[in-house]
C-alpha cells in the first residue's frame, strides 16, 4: 500500500468518525426512556409467518 492510500483511508475514518458524532443523538430526551415500555400486540412465528398470537401469555 503507497502512502497516499494510507493517507486516504486515515481521512475517511476520520470524516466518518466525525459525522457519527454529529449525527448521533446527544440529548436524553431522544433517546429511549427506561419507563416507555411497548406492549406486545401479537407473536409471529419466524418459521411460519402465517402463525400467530394475538392474546399475550400470563406467567
Amino acid at each position: 500500500m503507497n502512502k497516499q492510500t494510507i493517507t486516504i483511508a486515515g481521512l475517511m475514518l476520520l470524516l466518518g468518525l466525525g459525522a457519527g458524532y454529529m449525527f448521533a443523538p446527544s440529548s436524553p430526551d431522544m433517546q429511549a426512556k427506561q419507563g416507555d415500555v411497548k406492549k406486545v400486540l401479537f407473536y409471529r412465528n419466524p418459521m411460519n409467518p402465517g402463525h400467530y398470537i394475538t392474546r399475550t401469555r400470563q406467567r
